[in-house]
């Protein structure tokens, strides 16, 4: 960031404003329950045969993983951002960028 230093008093003072207004901003809302997630996480618990719970849940076997990268396909085929799914599921957009990379590799 040494091109900070080189900027005019006032640019800097702009960019540290903008800053402080970019750290303002609240993250935005999960979803409230929707009845496309239900349905999604209810057919892939089927398909599967795991628990909701499980899939919503920090578990990491196997079976868990698949679901709920089945999950992240299915959320997605629906127009859901990789953000509302994160905020759906309880994990970071980058987590289920991930999930859905590795579920389109195994396809």
């Amino acid at each position: 960031m040494s091109w900070l230093w080189d900027a005019p008093p006032d640019e800097v003072e702009m960019l540290r404003e903008w800053d402080r207004a970019r750290r303002a901003l609240t993250p935005p809302e999960p979803p409230t329950e929707d009845a496309a997630l239900t349905e999604a996480l209810a057919a892939v618990c089927r398909q599967r045969r795991v628990k909701a719970s499980a899939v919503l849940g920090a578990g990491k076997t196997h079976s868990v993983a698949a679901a709920r990268r089945d999950l992240y396909v299915r959320l997605h085929e629906l127009g859901w951002s990789v953000t509302e799914i994160g905020l759906a599921v309880g994990r970071n957009h980058s987590t289920v960028s991930h999930g859905l990379k590795q579920a389109r590799r195994a396809a």
